[in-house]
């Protein structure tokens, strides 16, 4: 993968980076999720406590799809 780095670092440097390549849309999202995250610890070890939760959303995410997606079927 590191091998990758370096034709597209030249690549910026030579064109600049891309108008369609930006983090300000995913940015926000980030910031409400880590906030949501933190505020449901108990600010003791709440690195650990935080990336537990960001685990249990995405597996409830994960169990929740295939449902909705039954539930569409009938």
């Amino acid at each position: 993968m590191m091998h990758l780095v370096s034709p597209v670092s030249e690549s910026i440097w030579r064109m600049g980076s891309g108008n369609n390549f930006t983090t300000n849309i995913s940015e926000p999202l980030h910031i409400a999720n880590v906030k949501e995250a933190y505020q449901s610890t108990n600010k003791v070890n709440c690195i650990r406590q935080v990336l537990k939760y960001n685990d249990w959303c995405t597996s409830l995410d994960y169990m929740d799809e295939p449902l909705s997606y039954l539930t569409l079927q009938g």
